[in-house]
């Protein structure tokens, strides 16, 4: 069968539908890795953090706080 059979499109079309898809799923993610540095920037290193005596739960938050 064809996708012009099953989807009632051609297959240059309903390729380009589920690529076009599949790249804005990727842009949205590394969208959002990019946006999220300044978060995964501001978080202490959990080693360093428990090598100076703190407990996970303290290495886990924000230097800001």
């Amino acid at each position: 069968m064809t996708s012009k059979a099953t989807w009632g499109v051609s297959q240059f079309t309903f390729e380009a539908f589920a690529l076009g898809t599949l790249g804005c799923i990727l842009a949205l993610g590394l969208a959002g890795y990019a946006r999220g540095k300044k978060v995964r920037d501001a978080m202490a290193p959990v080693d360093a953090a428990l090598g100076s005596g703190a407990s996970e739960d303290e290495a886990l938050l924000p230097r800001s706080l």
